[in-house]
């Protein structure tokens, strides 16, 4: 039960980002977005983990790492402002 917890989080936090960015409430270059990217697919992620689903993981973990750069550079530029 706690796996699907997590698995509804995820895909909602994933969600609201792709829903904001193309509806315009979000901005993809700024923090907002990519963090609700960056958790959700690192929700995923650890739900493909157990039971280790492959492709899956590959899909998440390569989600999360390019969103934890995104959100990286996000604040990089949030704080040089």
């Amino acid at each position: 039960m706690f796996i699907q917890v997590l698995s509804l989080f995820g895909a909602a936090f994933i969600l609201v980002g792709y829903i904001g960015v193309q509806f315009r409430w979000l901005d993809a270059r700024r923090i907002s977005y990519n963090l609700v990217n960056t958790l959700g697919a690192a929700l995923l992620a650890y739900v493909a983990w157990h039971p280790f689903s492959g492709g899956f993981f590959l899909l998440e973990s390569t989600w999360t790492i390019v969103s934890l750069i995104a959100l990286w550079k996000a604040l990089r530029v949030a704080a040089s402002s």
